[in-house]
């Protein structure tokens, strides 16, 4: 079938568009699948290092205090030996989204590992911090989460906090967010723990 001139113009501009879209959403899902992690749909470890560092610069010329939260599920390993890991899979997927509700829109959630996430809160002192993680603590406990065959499961969770050490690297704001993390669980779990350079010599 012979075309005229006009519309085989037509025809390759518009081929040169739908490439051109393509390629952009090939960067998108390309740029999708190294931030963020599949499962939760939270920034990945790799992306939290690198937010957390320019958050730490941001803060030096600005003044301001910023937290970091690590918090993590209480006897998340029972769920998977129990119920398989489907169902901490489940877990995890409604976990996160239920802490990202809870968080301002400028905060960040990232999976840290495991069933442990990591809080980036900016412009916010640990005492603020431990009030927004509180409200996030009570809720999975109230949460029913469907994990196949009626089979529902409750969880609780722990969290450590301190504020974001500046001037040093971000492993050491981390240590101590952990350090406090691990006191919560030795304590009972299900609690909130900040910490402090005093009760943590």
């Amino acid at each position: 079938m012979v075309i005229s001139a006009t519309d085989y113009e037509a025809f390759t501009s518009h081929q040169t568009t739908l490439l051109q879209l393509i390629m952009i959403l090939l960067e998108s899902l390309k740029s999708s699948v190294l931030l963020f992690d599949p499962l939760t749909n939270t920034f990945n470890r790799q992306t939290m290092n690198t937010l957390l560092e320019n958050e730490i610069e941001r803060a030096e010329r600005s003044k301001y205090t910023s937290s970091v939260a690590l918090l993590d599920i209480d006897y998340f390993k029972r769920v998977n030996d129990q119920r398989g890991h489907q169902a901490g899979d489940m877990a995890l997927s409604t976990c996160a989204p239920f802490i990202k509700e809870h968080l301002h829109p400028y905060d960040n959630i990232f999976r840290y590992g495991g069933e442990e996430f990591l809080l980036l809160l900016p412009d916010t002192t640990p005492e603020k911090a431990e009030q927004i993680i509180e409200c996030i603590r009570i809720g999975p406990s109230k949460l029913k989460i469907a994990v196949g065959n009626d089979h529902y499961i409750q969880l609780t969770v722990s969290t450590g906090i301190t504020s974001l050490e500046l001037n040093s690297p971000v492993t050491d704001t981390i240590s101590k967010a952990d350090r406090a993390l691990y006191r919560a669980k030795q304590t009972g779990c299900n609690k909130t723990v900040c910490f402090d350079s005093h009760s943590f010599s």
